[in-house]
């Protein structure tokens, strides 16, 4: 096989993935993926208007002081989204979440009640020592200090499991917590 047939052949292979790549509606962003490719992002204190330009989630207009933390490698993923908000906002955005994701693919089916608040409530206690191994970020574990659902002592949780968002709402405080790992 002559050099301009090899050449011919490469590209037709690099058009026929990212062909099947769009045919599957994972764009650019899923080829980078299939090749191995890591990416991670993270931004906080962020406006609604910032957010809505690097957050793949509906977001209300009330929210504020938003964080969020975004990593991607080949099939792995992991995002972590923090906002402040009223506590009646935060929590008619939990349907917004659910209904979002059952409209994002055939396969984002959710179970309904799954997505019915199940209520929090603890006791003070103390918080365990941070890891401080930083492999576990580069993995997308995520160990962000301003994504602490674990510290609500009052508030509701949905969701959750394989291939499904998770939502926790501070009721006391007004922060709406997002988790999406797959």
């Amino acid at each position: 096989m002559g050099r301009q047939a090899k050449i011919v052949l490469l590209i037709v292979g690099l058009a026929g993935i990212l062909a099947v790549c769009g045919y599957l509606g994972c764009g650019w962003t899923a080829a980078r993926m299939m090749l191995g490719t890591e990416e991670s992002f993270e931004r906080q204190n962020m406006t609604v208007t910032e957010a809505r330009g690097c957050v793949s989630v509906p977001l209300p207009d009330e929210a504020s002081d938003i964080s969020f933390y975004g990593y991607r490698c080949w099939q792995a993923v992991n995002d972590n989204l923090r906002f402040h908000a009223p506590q009646k906002v935060c929590l008619s955005h939990l349907k917004t979440i659910f209904d979002d994701w059952a409209k994002s693919g055939e396969f984002h089916k959710v179970d309904a009640a799954a997505t019915q608040p199940t209520t929090i409530t603890r006791q003070e206690r103390p918080r365990p020592p941070s890891n401080t191994d930083h492999s576990a970020t580069r993995r997308g574990d995520s160990d962000r200090a301003w994504f602490n659902p674990d510290d609500i002592r009052n508030g509701v949780h949905a969701g959750g499991g394989p291939h499904t968002p998770e939502v926790w709402v501070d009721l006391d405080r007004g922060i709406f917590y997002y988790r999406m790992t797959d």
